[in-house]
């Protein structure tokens, strides 16, 4: 791939802004990229490899998939490009990717591997930076939901239901969920979740199918 190319490729990625030209031009000329084409509905990723590597979607359009515990529900999240996949998961506790994810479209992307990774990190301080500025910003974001006030009323606590299991707060969701299981998860009864379920697919911002919730756009959902 020419340099001028990845250069503004790299551009579009919050790991790689703020750095200076000559910054960039020594990722372009020192750093192994491994560039992957993916066809249509063929996997990149499955839940539990490891994740020795992070990928940078620069086309396209993924689903990504994610199991409960229980595997009693999952959750898809259609992201568009530029993203990365899961970040957080190259380094602490858990080495393993949680998500499965598939391609919507063909896809273009390039993996940077664990080990040149740190090696950006340990030579560049604004990369170093950036990196530290992803997982600050999602532990604050998952430590600010054990503090929000309780949700006023059952459509309320669905919504943050559905927004507390997404990766981005915005753009097309599908919950495949039985509706038992969905009253267990808001401690409530089948009948009063069908209902706010209904009413917010009456008033446009979810569509109910068998065993399926499906969310347009889940910004305007939280703007409700």
């Amino acid at each position: 791939m020419p340099s001028i190319q990845l250069y503004d490729q790299l551009l579009q990625f919050p790991v790689f802004q703020g750095m200076s030209h000559e910054d960039l031009l020594k990722v372009v000329a020192y750093t192994r990229f491994d560039f992957v084409k993916i066809s249509e509905r063929e996997n990149l990723i499955h839940n539990g490899d490891e994740c020795n590597k992070l990928y940078f979607i620069t086309s396209g359009t993924v689903k990504q998939t994610m199991y409960a515990d229980n595997k009693k529900y999952l959750i898809e999240e259609y992201l568009q490009a530029p993203c990365v996949i899961q970040p957080e998961r190259l380094f602490g506790l858990n080495l393993q990717y949680s998500v499965e994810v598939t391609a919507i479209t063909n896809l273009n992307c390039f993996a940077i591997s664990k080990e040149e990774i740190r090696n950006l990190s340990n030579n560049l301080m604004v990369f170093r930076i950036n990196l530290l500025n992803i997982y600050a910003t999602l532990a604050q974001k998952y430590q600010r939901y054990i503090w929000q006030p309780p949700a006023e009323g059952l459509p309320q606590r669905l919504i943050r239901f559905f927004v507390s299991h997404c990766s981005y707060p915005a753009g097309k969701k599908e919950f495949h969920i039985l509706m038992e299981r969905l009253a267990d998860e808001m401690n409530d009864s089948r009948l009063d979740v069908s209902r706010a379920l209904n009413q917010l697919q009456t008033d446009g911002f979810i569509t109910l199918s068998r065993g399926v919730i499906h969310i347009n756009a889940l910004e305007k959902l939280i703007k409700r």
